[in-house]
């Protein structure tokens, strides 16, 4: 089976702000963040990325209605159709699935759109129906990944938080379960270099398929 793994949110939303500094800025709480953007810029490179930091002021203290509602709006201003229309051409010979370190209800809209089979984003924590935190990501096969991380090289970035290591091992937990996987990785980006480690094929735009 052919499956297109993609770990690039600039193909969906082009040149769209960050959701986490969009939302931030929806919610007046936009300067809380610019100490951690400074922070990220100097650190890129070798991390830590300060999700869970940006989590907190960005999303946490929302209900999930309007997690949900913030995420619908988002997508319907900055989706590019163009790529819309093209995913929905190649899940009709592929399976696609979506990862990314924004919320996943966010990859849920686009889902929803009908343009990916499966999605994983930043999942949450809540109380009450009350958004507290973000959570650790729960493995299926959990072994398993900690082995063929292993096999790559990377045992010791084996990890259940959802930072680029932790998508990597989300993205192992599902091909195990596919047989004879044939694997495309889009995404050149920091967050998605891992990846490119277990794939067959790691390309740059969609034109590649």
């Amino acid at each position: 089976m052919k499956l297109l793994a993609i770990h690039s949110n600039k193909l969906f939303f082009g040149k769209a702000p960050n959701f986490y500094k969009w939302l931030a800025e929806k919610r007046g709480v936009e300067d809380k963040l610019k100490p951690l953007e400074e922070e990220y810029k100097q650190n890129r490179q070798k991390g830590p990325l300060l999700l869970k930091e940006t989590y907190r002021i960005s999303v946490s203290g929302l209900l999930y209605k309007e997690l949900e509602e913030y995420c619908e709006e988002y997508c319907n201003i900055f989706l590019d159709e163009k790529t819309a229309n093209k995913l929905r051409k190649l899940t009709k010979k592929m399976k696609i699935f979506i990862f990314g370190s924004y919320p996943q209800e966010l990859y849920f809209c686009l889902q929803k759109r009908k343009i990916a089979n499966n999605v994983f984003g930043v999942k949450c924590i809540i109380d009450n129906n009350e958004i507290t935190d973000l959570a650790e990501i729960r493995l299926a096969n959990l072994e398993a990944v900690k082995d063929k991380m292993k096999k790559i090289g990377l045992a010791d970035k084996f990890s259940l938080y959802p930072d680029r290591y932790g998508m990597l091992g989300m993205l192992i937990d599902k091909i195990i379960e596919i047989p004879e996987v044939d694997l495309l990785v889009l995404g050149k980006g920091i967050t998605a270099v891992p990846m490119h480690k277990i794939a067959g094929k790691v390309i740059n735009s969609l034109e590649e398929i």
